[in-house]
């Protein structure tokens, strides 16, 4: 199944609001290097999660690399939209997408990023969005994503993504980690519960708030203070 026009098209929109409630001028203040910069980072990030170091013990997170992927659509489609391209690569956005869908490949992951990040370096100075849009299709094959997966997932992270500005991601009062756990974790497991837009927001204020109301400082023997809260009753919460 390939993407539909629609959804390029509502990937587009959505895009561009979550970009403006980032930063209103954020067409004026970011620059088309700020998301090449954005997109490698979070290359970067879904090797990190492919356990490449032969020389350690390290598992492999697919979800967590999956995760990357879809980070970096966010920073593609507002490539797209800064560079005035959306339009342009509408076209091989729909045929690119046209892959027979396959389960996680850890070295085919991990070709597929750097590959990724070598030609986004350079082909979007050259206006040709083609190998560009193609090497992240391979990268979105590569992790075990379908595209109809790839779309779910975008936009459930923009849920969180609009819920993290909500909450302070902006001003660095925002608390990233719940309980030892990243909140892109915690919308993973919300996720299996839900695909539902409304609900996912609604999971996610409910866990964040109740987080707040059942934290505790407590002294460790350190002298530092942690903070704390009963999981099973945070759980409780959305149960």
């Amino acid at each position: 199944m390939s993407l539909t026009k629609e959804q390029y098209r509502n990937l587009i929109v959505r895009q561009r609001e979550l970009n403006d409630i980032i930063n209103p001028e954020w067409k004026a203040d970011r620059t088309l290097f700020d998301f090449q910069i954005a997109m490698t980072v979070e290359a970067n990030e879904c090797i990190e999660h492919c356990a490449y170091k032969w020389w350690k013990k390290e598992e492999v997170d697919v979800k967590q690399a999956q995760m990357e992927v879809v980070d970096c659509w966010f920073f593609y489609l507002s490539a797209m939209i800064i560079a005035d391209y959306a339009g342009y690569a509408e076209e091989n956005m729909l045929l690119l997408s046209g892959y027979e869908p396959q389960d996680f490949d850890q070295d085919a992951t991990i070709l597929a990023s750097m590959r990724f990040i070598n030609w986004v370096s350079f082909e979007i100075y050259a206006c040709d969005t083609t190998e560009v849009t193609s090497r992240l299709w391979d990268m979105t094959k590569a992790v075990g994503l379908t595209v109809e997966q790839m779309y779910e997932m975008y936009m459930a992270k923009l849920v969180l993504n609009i819920f993290r500005q909500k909450h302070g991601y902006s001003d660095g009062t925002y608390m990233k980690v719940w309980n030892g756990i990243e909140d892109n974790e915690v919308l993973h497991e919300l996720m299996k519960r839900t695909v539902d837009l409304n609900e996912l927001d609604d999971m996610l204020e409910t866990l964040y708030s109740a987080a707040f109301i059942k934290y505790q400082l407590q002294r460790n023997k350190n002298g530092y203070y942690k903070q704390t809260y009963n999981q099973q009753l945070i759980e409780k919460e959305i149960s």
